[in-house]
């Protein structure tokens, strides 16, 4: 087995494909997964919701299209999850910028079938 020095001191051919095949994908999908957490943006506009995400994406939808809201504990207090469909569209804590302004505007519209 060949030895190279340079790349983590001296490491095998062997020892650099184990790198790159096991921990460089678990590296890459913590990267993604820490760029969705925290990437994101909701913008409540008259009559709709428009939901941006880690990647550009906007996807646009009304009050009208809420299915149920539903709430769970989180760190910073009660957080909320809204559905349209059976898909989940976004969820917001009480962290969020405007957090109490989206849970009023949800309230005022009957989002949510009494789940809030």
């Amino acid at each position: 087995m060949s030895r190279t020095k340079g790349f983590l001191l001296t490491t095998s051919v062997t020892e650099r494909l184990l790198f790159f095949f096991v921990f460089l994908p678990w590296i890459l999908f913590s990267i993604w997964a820490l760029l969705k957490a925290v990437i994101w943006k909701i913008e409540v506009c008259d009559d709709r919701i428009v939901s941006t995400s880690f990647i550009g994406k906007k996807t646009k939808f009304s009050f009208k299209d809420i299915t149920s809201v539903k709430t769970y504990q989180a760190q910073t207090g009660e957080a909320i999850k809204v559905y349209v469909g059976d898909k989940k569209v976004f969820a917001a804590d009480p962290a969020c910028k405007n957090y109490y302004v989206l849970l009023y505007r949800l309230k005022s519209e009957g989002c949510g079938r009494g789940n809030l």
